[in-house]
């Protein structure tokens, strides 16, 4: 069973490496809405987690001009 989608997101500035986790779905309970996709609050602890997690996400801090590679983490 799927527990979470996360982003990582890393980059390089002048102050150094960074990376950051995105928590972007997850459902610990168990209560996807199979017609929405709609999951529980990312983060929420525990669960058995569901056979489907769909979701979108936009990097609010997104700056063109700065060099930046994202992947995706699926959690079971």
């Amino acid at each position: 069973a799927l527990q979470a989608i996360q982003i990582i997101k890393g980059w390089v500035d002048d102050e150094g490496q960074h990376v950051e986790v995105i928590d972007v779905a997850s459902d610990p309970l168990g209560t996807v809405d199979e017609a929405t996709c709609a999951v529980p609050e990312p983060g929420t602890p525990g669960g058995e987690g569901s056979a489907t997690l769909c979701a979108t996400w936009d990097d609010p801090n997104y700056d063109p001009n700065a060099g930046a590679f994202y992947y995706v983490r699926v959690l079971e």
